[in-house]
């Protein structure tokens, strides 16, 4: 597939998922189908085979951004420095 095959089928892939005709998934599944087809005719490159890595668990402490108290405390001694002087 060319170029200016792909084109006009990307950009419809595009308006279909911009209109939810169809799902996410899908359209990155048929985006990739055809940015592959193009990557191998000028590239000379096939796809490797994507590894998807599941979401590390997080225990709930975990989940709070630690941090803050450390900028907190960080900007309250600048702020204090910047009083004095």
């Amino acid at each position: 597939m060319n170029i200016t095959e792909c084109s006009p089928q990307l950009s419809e892939l595009a308006d279909k998922h911009a209109n939810y005709q169809i799902s996410f998934e899908s359209y990155r599944a048929q985006r990739k189908l055809l940015l592959d087809s193009l990557d191998k005719q000028y590239n000379g490159v096939t796809a490797t085979a994507s590894v998807v890595l599941p979401e590390p668990a997080m225990e709930e402490e975990e989940t709070l951004d630690k941090t803050q108290p450390y900028l907190a405390s960080k900007i309250g001694k600048c702020i204090n420095f910047l009083k004095r002087n």
